[in-house]
């Protein structure tokens, strides 16, 4: 225990009210500086878990952004040869496998996968001017993209470029099992290539 130096004097009810005050509306200025709504978590500040301690509603530019995306549809992950991919994600990691569907459009081949809920997506180009295909010859096998599932791929289309995002698609095109898809640009997104998932209802 600290001891108090001789001839200090402790401080008053009315000092304490005063400092606490001070940090209590520093707390509220950062938060309104920032554009946040930050709930108490108690002592939990963080979890390993999927719950998030931030409103659903996000900002960019000062205005307030409701939620376009519905969940993580799946990762795609480029391969030099399908079966084998799959091999060692069925066999040596346990995956459910689901089977493989060719995209034409795409001229992809493409094995699905299951983790529990977390899709997985083995990705092998059909032909050498495939971009998958390109993909794996330029930078090898390995995570492609990441996919997330929206309600209407061209409403987000519009509302994306409007915020000056790089769009590669005018409208959605067609994906895997009926699905409409539209990517977005690395540059856009961090360095990592976007893909938004309109599943057929």
């Amino acid at each position: 225990m600290a001891r108090r130096r001789k001839g200090a004097r402790s401080p008053n009810i009315r000092e304490v009210s005063k400092v606490t005050g001070i940090l209590e509306g520093g707390k509220s200025q950062l938060q309104r500086s920032l554009g946040l709504s930050l709930k108490s978590r108690g002592n939990r500040a963080f979890s390993c878990g999927n719950e998030s301690s931030f409103s659903p509603e996000s900002t960019l530019g000062g205005a307030m952004i409701p939620p376009m995306i519905k969940n993580l549809h799946h990762i795609g992950i480029a391969v030099s040869d399908l079966d084998e991919g799959v091999r060692r994600y069925r066999d040596g990691l346990g995956l459910r496998f689901e089977g493989i569907e060719e995209v034409p459009s795409e001229r992809v081949r493409v094995a699905i996968l299951f983790a529990g809920e977390t899709r997985i997506e083995l990705l092998q180009g059909v032909g050498e001017d495939s971009a998958i295909s390109k993909f794996v010859e330029k930078r090898g096998p390995g995570i492609h993209h990441l996919a997330f599932e929206v309600a209407d791929g061209q409403a987000e289309i519009g509302r994306l470029e409007a915020l000056g995002m790089r769009v590669l698609d005018e409208s959605p095109r067609p994906g895997a099992h009926g699905c409409k898809v539209v990517f977005v640009h690395p540059k856009s997104m961090e360095g990592v290539l976007t893909e938004l998932v309109e599943v057929p209802r």
